[in-house]
């Protein structure tokens, strides 16, 4: 057998040619100029937030990048220009999060969404605290160690009391707390003086975290109402607390308390409100200042729209549109960057058999003036469409939020 004898200098690169070569390639890394920082920026507010979570593992740079303070308020107020639909819904002791394009094709009936997380819920119901910049804030409600821990399935329901009428349980469900359950780690449950204490929790279903808050210190049997706002100035997360005796639900609040997050220790801090009333329902912040409808009298059932400043903490109160007596609480909605409530034939909420909308624009809060208009709505405009892969989450209702914008900021 007759061996092929190799050339070396035609088949096997030589020392010298592999050190040619290694040193060009060498001086051309060394002579190309470095990507700008604002072109990787905008490559990188291309990708999903997912994507965004899982690059901060490549390495240290880019990890350094995605977690700067500039690169994640670019990235909020890019997502803030293709807001999504935020739907979630709370199943077997698990709140699950989706989202779904705002605008989907009009042609489809279908709206696909996109499953982002779930996190550990117990409790009886919950309280919707606020949704600001990407966040979510809710509280579960109070009960006591022996229910939680009762075995039996049983169904809780509200009896028309003032709690019933405030809006504040929007979703009570049957479920079936045991020790297992307890076992879990919820992590909105707080053990204080070796009790159970629900306490707000803040979540962000960008980048599936969640921040458990310090409990509200109170007396006993009280009312715990929060709202979750945000400081445009001082570029801050603020969480406002109200209480009143749960034996005199007629009472106004008792206790106004703020506590700001992203200032080193959580704590609550005691606030002066010049409008003494209780909270019923309806939050919504809108350019540092958060809305919501209270009652100012329970003699003469007196309602207004509180506003809380949120930079200055303060409060003020507004009227009601004069035109809008039909409902003691109308949808507060943002219009235009004003205030604005909206009902629908005289009900306050928007069904498939609604034939108009009527809007109150705040024109002058200090002089209490709202302007109206009226949007007929053409026969057909209003259609059904369905959330597909949400059959787990049958006879459950599914919350929604409108203006969603994603924040990869980590908490």
């Amino acid at each position: 057998m007759k061996l092929r004898r190799l050339n070396l200098s035609n088949d096997v690169p030589t020392s010298s040619s592999c050190i040619s070569r290694s040193s060009t390639a060498f001086n051309e890394r060394e002579n190309s100029e470095p990507i700008p920082h604002d072109l990787i920026y905008e490559l990188l507010l291309r990708l999903p937030a997912k994507s965004i979570a899982r690059s901060r593992c490549l390495s240290k740079l880019w990890a350094s990048i995605l977690r700067s303070h500039d690169f994640t308020e670019l990235f909020l107020t890019r997502s803030s220009t293709r807001q999504k639909l935020l739907f979630f819904c709370l199943k077997d002791h698990d709140f699950f999060f989706f989202t779904a394009p705002k605008n989907p094709d009009n042609n489809s009936s279908l709206v696909v969404p996109d499953y982002h997380m779930k996190f550990p819920f117990v409790g009886i119901g919950f309280q919707i605290c606020g949704h600001v910049r990407g966040l979510v804030c809710l509280k579960a409600c109070s009960f006591g160690r022996r229910r939680m821990l009762r075995p039996r399935l049983k169904k809780y329901t509200l009896s028309g009391g003032k709690i019933g009428r405030s809006g504040c349980f929007y979703k009570i469900q049957r479920q079936q707390v045991t020790d297992d359950a307890v076992k879990k780690g919820f992590t909105h449950l707080r053990t204080v003086k070796g009790g159970k204490h629900t306490v707000p929790e803040i979540c962000n279903p960008s980048t599936g975290q969640s921040l458990p808050l310090p409990k509200v210190k109170t007396r006993r049997r009280v009312n715990v109402r929060c709202f979750f706002a945000y400081d445009p100035i001082g570029k801050q997360f603020k969480v406002l607390s109200m209480t009143w005796p749960c034996y005199r639900s007629y009472l106004l609040c008792q206790e106004y308390k703020v506590l700001t997050i992203g200032t080193g220790k959580l704590s609550w801090r005691m606030v002066e409100c010049s409008v003494p009333h209780q909270p019923i329902s309806g939050e919504i912040c809108i350019n540092g200042c958060l809305y919501y409808y209270s009652m100012v009298d329970s003699v003469e059932h007196r309602y207004v729209i509180v506003c809380f400043d949120v930079t200055s903490e303060k409060f003020t109160s507004i009227r009601k549109p004069m035109g809008d007596v039909k409902c003691i609480v109308s949808n507060l909605v943002n219009y235009n960057g004003n205030l604005a409530t909206l009902t629908s034939d005289g009900d306050s909420q928007v069904t498939g058999q609604s034939r108009c909308i009527e809007l109150w624009v705040l024109a002058d809060a200090e002089k209490h003036e709202w302007s109206k208009h009226i949007y007929n709505f053409p026969r057909g405009i209003i259609r059904k469409v369905e959330i597909l892969g949400t059959d787990a989450f049958k006879h459950r209702t599914i919350n929604t939020f409108l203006h969603h914008a994603e924040d990869v900021k980590l908490m």
